[in-house]
């Protein structure tokens, strides 16, 4: 009876001893894959922070102020394009055009997204290149980049800057951030304040305005630009022959 007891007692001990390695082993691995865990998101953080400073350069100090439109940002803005790259749906097909010559017409050529001469927003007549896209239906469309614009009454033009991502900043002609204005969200334009005329404003095309009706023709979320018909839109039986 006395060694059947002690037997007994052993293996309750030594239940105990395993149970307890087992809590203590499982224990181990929890914080070890929290620690994993945490190292993986400092590095992934690292790597966020490397880029933002790539996007930003110097401005990155003002991260704060558009810190949820960051990974828009990285993921949107071509830095060294300066502005939104074309976001192809599908279906779509880049295109670009070769200039007609005094010995041959201009053709239509397909291209890829990551084609250099794709598109060129530039600042000139000659180095602007707008990114085109064609359907399966060979429809033809027009990438316009998330912008913001200002009116020159006296020279009758419109100055326009593209903006980061889905976020009202731009950067200027000295190459420092700025941000833009949004439309006015009374009954009133904003080109009727004098105090607003020479300041860019987020053209609405782009905009969220579902919290005001929708009173300038926005959308319903940020958008970092649009595809719009290359031409004027027909139909099968229609005249386009």
């Amino acid at each position: 009876m006395k060694n059947n007891r002690k037997s007994k007692l052993k293996n309750r001990k030594g239940s105990v001893s395993l149970l307890v390695a087992i809590t203590i082993f499982t224990f181990l691995v929890i914080l070890m894959g929290g620690y994993l865990t945490i190292m993986i998101l400092r590095q992934s953080q690292y790597e966020s922070n490397i880029r933002i400073q790539e996007v930003y350069g110097k401005d990155v100090e003002r991260i704060d102020e558009i810190y949820e439109n960051v990974s828009e940002i990285i993921n949107s803005w071509n830095k060294q394009k300066q502005v939104n790259e074309p976001k192809l749906l599908t279906g779509m097909t880049p295109i670009k055009f070769t200039m007609p010559t005094d010995q041959a017409m201009g053709e239509t050529v397909t291209t890829k997204e990551d084609d250099e001469e794709w598109y060129e927003y530039g600042t000139t007549y000659e180095t602007k290149r707008w990114a085109n896209a064609q359907t399966e239906d060979g429809s033809m469309w027009v990438w316009i980049p998330r912008f913001a614009y200002k009116i020159n009454s006296e020279e009758q033009t419109t100055d326009v800057v593209f903006l980061l991502g889905k976020t009202d900043y731009y950067y200027d002609e000295d190459g420092e951030m700025q941000k833009a204005q949004r439309c006015a969200e009374k009954d009133e334009y904003v080109e009727t304040d004098s105090s607003k005329i020479d300041k860019y404003t987020v053209h609405p095309a782009f905009t969220d305005e579902s919290n005001i009706d929708f009173r300038n023709g926005g959308w319903d979320e940020e958008l970092t630009g649009i595809w719009v018909a290359k031409f004027e839109a027909g139909y099968a039986s229609g005249n386009n022959d």
